[in-house]
């Protein structure tokens, strides 16, 4: 009899601990539900960036109490980003719908604004040509691009609006006399066009070979003073310090090879000092992260298996200073067999 007694107590027991256990779990998961909830109402973000344009680095974070999961989309058809503070690009102008689902449960929209992309000179895109000061009525003028990469030549030699030839030498003979603007766009960029002063004198007729030499030796110094006073290059954008200001210029491809060489210890990091102003510890993107310039020099060093597939160069305003880099690495994979 005692020992029905006990063993009913004893499963009574259980009984009472089994439901005090399942009581506790429910109350912790409850409690874990309410303690994560949100009101979708209190939802807020902040989104920062220099001027909103295109190829500007746009930064937006989630400051929302009790938040702890996140998903971004920009607007714009690219990849879901699952941070609570993420980083984006813009590619091109528009207005976009950046999404917010926090929780997975409270939606938040804002609409942005991306502006185009202000136009920087770039120096070693202005091509290059020699021309005399002077030349006369009848006597030709041979001119030859002498940039590099050019695969395109527009030539005007200031009797047209079009174009007069579409070589890289070209030949023109003057029928009227003036100050005439010889201009040349290579590979259809207008904007990085260059143009030169050339006075046409009148044609020189029973003359001598002797005094056609001496008259064009006065014609260049009389060139010259009337040169002076004109503009070589009528563009609104150039100024006496633009060249000076603008630094020096070093394409992504350029960049990337030197920054492989420095993993490799080839090449010190203070080489890229030049190309960020002086500045060269400024911000990286990588792979959606944001670290310092020389992080990403010892990221890149401590995992030599990895190398980078994307690399590409934002400038600061009306300069070739870099401004920040984006890069993308992936991890290199050993391959076995044929």
């Amino acid at each position: 009899m005692n020992n029905k007694t006990e063993r009913a107590t004893y499963l009574d027991n259980m009984v009472r601990y089994f439901f005090v256990a399942i009581i506790l779990v429910a109350g912790l998961v409850v409690g874990f539900k309410i303690s994560g909830s949100i009101d979708c109402e209190y939802v807020k973000i902040d989104i920062s960036a220099m001027e909103y344009r295109v190829g500007d680095l746009v930064e937006f974070t989630d400051v929302t109490e009790n938040a702890q999961k996140w998903e971004w989309t920009f607007g714009d058809s690219t990849d879901v980003v699952e941070k609570r503070k993420a980083y984006h690009i813009y590619e091109k102008p528009g207005n976009y719908e950046v999404r917010l689902m926090v929780n997975g449960q409270c939606e938040y929209f804002e609409e942005l604004v991306i502006k185009e992309k202000k136009f920087v000179l770039d120096p070693n895109k202005i091509p290059y040509f020699d021309l005399p000061e002077s030349i006369a009525v009848g006597e030709k003028l041979f001119v030859e691009d002498s940039s590099n990469r050019a695969y395109s030549w527009e030539w005007r030699f200031g009797d047209t609006s079009e174009a007069n030839a579409s070589s890289k030498k070209a030949d023109y003979t003057y029928e009227e006399p003036g100050v005439k603007t010889v201009s040349l766009v290579v590979n259809g960029d207008i904007r990085h066009m260059a143009s030169k002063k050339i006075v046409v004198y009148p044609e020189e007729e029973n003359t001598t070979a002797r005094q056609r030499r001496t008259n064009r030796r006065n014609r260049t110094v009389n060139s010259r003073t009337l040169l002076d006073t004109i503009p070589i290059i009528p563009v609104d954008w150039i100024n006496p310090d633009l060249e000076s200001n603008l630094g020096p210029y070093i394409s992504e491809i350029d960049f990337k090879e030197k920054l492989e060489k420095v993993v490799l210890d080839d090449v010190s990091p203070a080489y890229f000092e030049k190309y960020f102003c002086g500045e060269i510890n400024k911000n990286c993107i990588v792979d959606g992260d944001s670290m310092k310039f020389l992080e990403l020099v010892s990221y890149l060093k401590k995992r030599k298996k990895r190398k980078i597939t994307k690399l590409k160069i934002f400038r600061e305003e009306d300069s070739n200073c870099i401004k920040y880099i984006q890069v993308s690495i992936k991890r290199k994979w050993l391959r076995i067999g044929n």
